[in-house]
């Protein structure tokens, strides 16, 4: 007897693994499909989606690595509870789909940026090479042509590069990409762009002191006040849509 699940939809024929993928990840996220269960079979569901079952089984492979299903050999595939197996790359896709720009999961992801990235401008102050102060006084003073939303990630960059840890660098990748996603909603403010202006001459400045607590100081209260602009700018935005 065919199995059937509410959600599912036939899909396009362009990417079908990837649509198949988003479309079994929005009902695990969603909890449409909860911890426990069981999906129907592979046949089952290259027939629900009408794709062939290799489609189906490589969709499947791209939930597994996001730790998102298990698939038991001879049984067959088990969601997992991703509050449990959930892993970066998760966030990464979850950051990917936030095509409603909800602010819970913006804000969230911003919050974690708060606490990471002052603790890598602190490391940056006590383990920067004269090198690493030459590069981020280049970047500072020779890169005027430069747009400040690309100017001000590459500037994070070298500080992470100073701090001389593998993690600020790859962590600072993963934040880079959020801001590229949404560094528009503070940038697009002259006001904003002139706060980090001010800001990647003061954090320079004590980087190259070697002071630790004032350059965590320093790049705290800038990502407060852009945690803060960003959200408002969100908020704005959507009550514009709401009121067309």
């Amino acid at each position: 007897m065919e199995e059937n699940i509410p959600f599912i939809k036939p899909v396009n024929r362009v990417k079908l693994h990837e649509e198949i993928k988003q479309i079994l990840f929005q009902g695990i996220i969603n909890r449409e499909l909860r911890p426990g269960d069981k999906l129907p079979t592979e046949r089952s569901l290259a027939e629900n989606l009408n794709v062939n079952r290799s489609t189906v089984r490589e969709a499947l492979g791209n939930l597994k690595e996001l730790e998102l299903i298990e698939i038991r050999q001879g049984d067959g595939a088990y969601v997992r509870d991703f509050h449990q197996s959930g892993n970066l790359g998760l966030i990464w896709e979850l950051l990917q789909n936030n095509t409603s720009n909800d602010e819970n999961l913006l804000a969230t992801l911003l919050e974690i940026r708060r606490i990471i990235v002052p603790e890598m401008a602190t490391h940056a102050a006590l383990h920067r090479s004269e090198e690493d102060l030459m590069d981020l006084e280049s970047l500072i003073e020779g890169s005027q042509d430069m747009p400040m939303p690309e100017k001000d990630i590459r500037i994070h960059q070298t500080i992470a590069k100073a701090a001389n840890n593998l993690i600020y660098l790859i962590m600072l990748n993963f934040f880079n990409t959020l801001m590229r996603k949404y560094g528009h909603l503070y940038f697009d403010d002259e006001k904003n762009i002139r706060r980090s202006s001010i800001f990647h001459k003061d954090i320079y400045q004590a980087i190259k002191e070697k002071n630790p607590e004032e350059s965590r100081r320093i790049m705290r209260e800038v990502l407060i006040y852009a945690e803060d602009r960003v959200l408002e700018s969100l908020n704005q935005r959507k009550r514009r849509g709401e009121d067309e």
